[in-house]
């Protein structure tokens, strides 16, 4: 970005909007909100287009994540998120596999 460009988008309380931000090159484009979703979905078909990929092709199957949650957050096999609602943060823990990973 440009020193001033830079300048007046940290000073400007409004930031930057659409078009100046298209001109700025901050963005691809800029749309308004009634014809975003209509955007976005050409827009992912012009890229697809593009690809070398068969366009019918089967995604990868993932394996579901077994979540829960409660009061305290969330809580995955390897990671945790507490949550500390009065201080409005959030404490991410991750852990590596005991077993797989020792030598």
């Amino acid at each position: 970005m440009r020193r001033d460009h830079a300048d007046m988008f940290c000073t400007n309380a409004d930031g930057v909007r659409g078009q100046r931000a298209k001109e700025w090159r901050l963005v691809d484009d800029a749309v308004k909100p009634q014809q975003f979703a209509e955007h976005v979905k050409q827009r992912a078909i012009k890229l697809a287009e593009q690809s070398d990929r068969p366009f019918n092709a089967e995604g990868v199957a993932l394996t579901p994540l077994k979540r829960t949650s409660d009061e305290a957050g969330l809580h995955y096999e390897y990671a945790d998120v507490q949550w500390n609602r009065e201080a409005r943060t959030a404490t991410i823990t991750v852990r590596a596999p005991a077993e797989r990973y020792r030598r």
